[in-house]
Order: C-alpha cells, then sequence, then structure tokens
C-alpha cells in the first residue's frame, strides 16, 4: 500500500507515519519542515517532499495522487497567535479540496481513500448527534473566535456536500477528544458518536493510539468497510 499523509510532522501525524511504515506502507510525506521524519528516512520506504500542500505545483502533486492508494490528513492550527489567526485560515478544508479536485482532473481516476483527522468538536448531522444548550453557546462562542474550529467544519461540510459517497473517494473522519501524549499505544475503543460531552466532560485521546487507528483502518480491509463514509470517535479506555 502507498499512503500520501499531510501534516506527517505534527504531533499525530508523525505516529501515523511511523506505525504505517511498521506496518509496511510506503509512505510519501508532504511537509513545510522535515526535521522530525529525518529520523525514519533510512528505512527507504519514506518518501519525503518538502512543500505546502496548497502551494505545491499541480503536476507534482497529480504525480504523486497517481501513485497513493490512500491519503491521511492530519494537518492542523499551530497553537500561536499566527497559527490560530492568521492564513491559511481553512488549511484543512482547502487541502481536503484540493486533493479531491486534483483527483477528479486526471484523465483516469484512481480509487482512493482518505482518513482524515477531526475533532470530537465537530457534529454528525447523519447521526442526528445534537449539543446541549450550555454546549450550543460555548461552540457559538468558539466558532466566533478560533478559525480552527470552522476549518473543521468546512471540511465536514466538503465531504459530506461535495464528495458525498463518491466510490472512488471514499473517506472518513477520525474525531478524538483531547489529545495526549502518551510513549505506546493503549487500550481504547472506537464509537460512531461522542459519549462523553465535549465541552463539559471531555474524554482523552493519546496521539499514538490516533495513529494506530489511522494506520489500522488503510491495512484492515474489514474494519474499512466497517466506518466508510463515517466520524468515528476514538478515546482511550482508560481515563485519568
Amino acid at each position: 500500500m502507498k499512503v500520501l499523509v499531510l501534516g506527517g510532522n505534527g504531533a499525530t501525524g508523525y505516529h501515523a507515519v511511523r506505525q504505517l511504515l511498521a506496518n509496511h506502507a510506503k509512505v510519501t510525506a508532504i511537509v513545510r519542515h522535515p526535521a522530525r521524519l529525518h529520523s525514519l528516512e533510512n528505512r527507504g520506504d519514506l518518501e519525503i517532499v518538502t512543500a505546502g500542500i496548497l502551494e505545491m505545483d499541480d503536476d507534482r502533486l497529480s504525480e504523486v495522487l497517481r501513485s497513493a492508494d490512500a491519503v491521511v490528513c492530519c494537518l492542523g492550527h499551530n497553537l500561536t497567535w499566527k497559527g490560530i489567526w492568521g492564513k491559511p485560515r481553512y488549511l484543512v478544508t482547502d487541502a481536503v479540496r484540493r486533493i479531491h479536485e486534483s483527483i477528479q482532473k486526471m484523465d483516469t481516476r484512481p480509487s482512493i481513500k482518505l482518513v482524515l483527522m477531526n475533532s470530537t468538536a465537530c457534529l454528525n448531522a447523519d447521526a442526528r448527534e445534537k449539543r446541549k444548550t450550555g454546549e450550543q453557546i460555548v461552540m457559538f462562542i468558539l466558532r466566533l473566535l478560533l478559525p480552527p474550529q470552522r476549518d473543521n467544519e468546512g471540511a465536514v461540510r466538503y465531504l459530506k456536500g461535495a464528495v458525498g459517497g463518491d466510490p472512488n473517494f471514499g473517506w472518513l473522519m477520525v474525531r478524538p477528544d483531547t489529545l495526549v501524549n502518551e510513549e505506546a499505544v493503549t487500550g481504547y475503543s472506537v464509537y460512531p458518536s461522542p459519549i462523553r460531552s465535549p465541552v463539559f466532560h471531555p474524554g482523552k485521546t493519546s496521539r499514538i493510539n490516533v495513529g494506530n487507528f489511522i494506520m489500522r483502518l488503510l491495512c484492515e480491509n474489514e474494519l474499512w468497510e466497517k466506518w466508510k463514509y463515517q466520524m468515528p470517535v476514538i478515546y482511550n479506555d482508560v481515563q485519568l
């Protein structure tokens, strides 16, 4: 399997890259700052492309996509003033749109899978998820003040609206709750919808567990078919 990873130098994306390589996938990582991935380069099945996905040359992006079986998007906004309020404000949405549109323009359109890391702060309307009044107020404020929340919601709308159930562009959105760092994969559980309030009673999800789940989705066909076109929520089994 050949996997294109966006955001592979990030705190969660790095774990996805590492675990995909450990399971014999060939990985191409498009990253602006590749330093964190240099320790993995000696494997030979990792190609690092130093570029920004939104500025990348069309021909080069098409070339990479033609050889890919799947795309993993772990892009996010840095927790700095520029990262949260600066441009690009719709990094995730625009990256997903560019991937989809690039594939649509190809003469011979490949069949591809997309795994997008999202958040429990985004609802799955198809699953009739709703927020209580207090949660609605908090999320309204977050959406108003924080562009990353609007970006994540925009990615949801794009995949559900513009892509839908495209049989040649299978997708799903993995929704962790509060992300934490752990050294090793631990027990975790996956649900169709949140079982905790992401605002008033959030759970914890280790980044390495998210990377493990992403790897399994792409390497285990039965698991992929179970969650395709859905927004599964992942929690650590032990909540401290």
